[in-house]
């Protein structure tokens, strides 16, 4: 007697198809649309026909040129001296604190009513960096008052209404020269059909492709007086990985047409980002993951 053993069949298991969905802020028509802030994508015909479920944002990559200190934001510095208020400004640029520092200390010397009777100074004794001011003629210490809140005085952290030769960088919040925290990457047309919403702790939120933070990766390179070097402080060009990428729901009967996008920031002094980042001077560059589930 032969035992009869059915021979067992397999079943192929097929991985969900994927196609990328490249998009480059360059491609926009930079007569209609100048910046990477706000612009729009139009083709004759769809972009993609849809057949798919899911779109996920895999990699971005940000072509920073903005400057870190520039007019109306945050250089403008302020110093009372025997009742005497003096403003120094920054040239606009890439700065870091102590790159900032030197520069306010520079500026100082050679503000009339100061140049030849006072003489500043960053002073790094005892293991804490301040600002020094002394009488030119025998060095004795000379008390200096920050009066006036501006947002570079801020950023640096000092204190205000206090009466001293020593002023200290970071007394106050540490030094943080960042005009952006981060960046909201946003396209209704892509984002209009997810059902689960994105959330924020900002008083304002919206559905995002991404969120970019300025910050690098790894642990920033310390400064001339100590202070790290954050993501902003120069231009830069930087590739990121999303993984997982945020993952959109998508009705597989929906193409996509044309698509319009918007970057919104937080800056400093600011509780969300509320504003849109109108400037020509960076792009981007993103990957999106269309698949079939």
């Amino acid at each position: 007697m032969v035992d009869y053993v059915p021979i067992e069949k397999g079943m192929t298991i097929r991985q969900p198809s994927t196609a990328n969905l490249m998009i480059d802020s360059y491609d926009r028509t930079l007569a209609t649309y100048p910046s990477a802030g706000n612009f729009q994508i139009q083709r004759n015909n769809s972009i993609l026909n849809g057949f798919f479920t899911r779109i996920g944002t895999s990699e971005v990559v940000l072509e920073w040129g903005l400057p870190n200190v520039s007019a109306g934001v945050n250089r403008n510095f302020r110093v009372t001296i025997a009742g005497t208020e003096y403003e120094v400004l920054l040239s606009d640029g890439f700065y870091t604190v102590a790159a900032a520092l030197n520069a306010i200390v520079a500026l100082l010397n050679v503000k009339s009513g100061i140049s030849g009777t006072y003489t500043f100074s960053i002073d790094t004794s005892g293991g804490v960096v301040n600002l020094k001011c002394v009488v030119t003629a025998g060095g004795a210490a000379q008390n200096f008052t920050l009066a006036t809140r501006t947002n570079l005085l801020t950023q640096l952290g000092f204190v205000l209404n206090v009466s001293s030769n020593l002023q200290r960088v970071g007394a106050v919040t540490a030094p943080d020269l960042r005009t952006y925290r981060y960046l909201d990457i946003v396209s209704n047309q892509l984002t209009y059909a997810q059902d689960l919403k994105d959330a924020t702790t900002a008083i304002s939120s919206r559905d995002v492709l991404c969120r970019w933070y300025f910050d690098w990766t790894g642990v920033p390179i310390p400064d001339a007086y100590g202070f790290p070097i954050y993501q902003g402080y120069s231009a830069f060009t930087e590739r990121r990985i999303f993984n997982p990428p945020k993952q959109i729901r998508w009705e597989p009967n929906l193409p996509i047409g044309n698509l319009g996008f918007q970057v919104y920031f937080n800056s400093f002094g600011t509780s969300g980002a509320d504003i849109l980042l109108d400037d020509t001077r960076f792009d981007w560059l993103m990957t999106l993951q269309v698949s079939e589930v």
